[in-house]
């Protein structure tokens, strides 16, 4: 923890250079990541004496889906505080052939602010790192259908603080396309809650904290995200 928070004092340090985003230039600019994913998995039943059952197939896919909206204004050469809005939506199905089938739908939301940092790199291109701080609010819905299907309804909401880098490149002169690695590094403090409609199943809250860095689970080629930035 020590090691990373010098590594981003550093780089935020020896950014002090090459001036590239102008004093009272205001950024306008948003991101769109999409992604999707299945599994299956096959059990064979076990040895038995007794006709055998058939094998049960288990299949998981999702769908997941990230909008953020951000708007800064350069207090300095090169350095930008602004505001963001984000939105991540997952939908979920998890079907147990030939059992029961689990759906989930969830949207997260983040409001925050946020300070970046550039360096040019070479002519149109620049380096940059981002901190942000956030608010996060959430809610999410579960479906069990099996012999006696039901319903949850959960909550979430809490705090995080991240760490991006990023690369932006002048396309025109007033627009920058991005490629930023998002939540490289992030704390993050999360309250959950759920709410059954069976009465055979209590209502479940639960708090966690959590420190997390794609660097220590070669993760960080699948947050990778595009966005535009158009620079007023």
């Amino acid at each position: 923890m020590i090691k990373i928070t010098t590594l981003v004092i550093a780089i935020l340090f020896a950014l002090n250079t090459n001036a590239q985003i102008i004093k009272g230039k205001v950024l306008v600019g948003g991101q769109i990541s999409a992604g999707s994913s299945k599994t299956s998995i096959v059990s064979q039943p076990f040895p038995s004496p007794l006709p055998a059952p058939l094998p049960s197939t288990q299949t998981i896919s999702n769908k997941v889906a990230t909008i953020g909206i951000s708007i800064g204004k350069a207090i300095k050469e090169n350095k930008v505080v602004g505001f963001n809005f984000t939105t991540f939506s997952l939908n979920e199905k998890q079907a147990n052939t030939p059992f029961d089938t689990t759906s989930r739908k969830a949207n997260q939301y983040e409001v925050g602010v946020f300070y970046r940092q550039y360096k040019k790199l070479a002519k149109d291109l620049n380096f940059y790192v981002q901190l942000d701080a956030a608010a996060i609010f959430g809610k999410e819905k579960i479906t069990y259908n099996s012999l006696y299907p039901y319903k949850l309804s959960g909550k979430q909401n809490g705090g995080k603080l991240f760490f991006s880098p990023g690369v932006s490149y002048a396309i025109l002169k007033k627009l920058q396309l991005e490629i930023s690695m998002s939540n490289l590094v992030s704390i993050a403090f999360l309250h959950s809650s759920q709410t059954s409609e069976n009465p055979n199943v209590r209502t479940a809250t639960n708090d966690q904290f959590s420190f997390n860095t794609s660097l220590s689970n070669n993760a960080g080629l699948g947050n990778l995200g595009v966005g535009f930035r158009l620079i007023l």
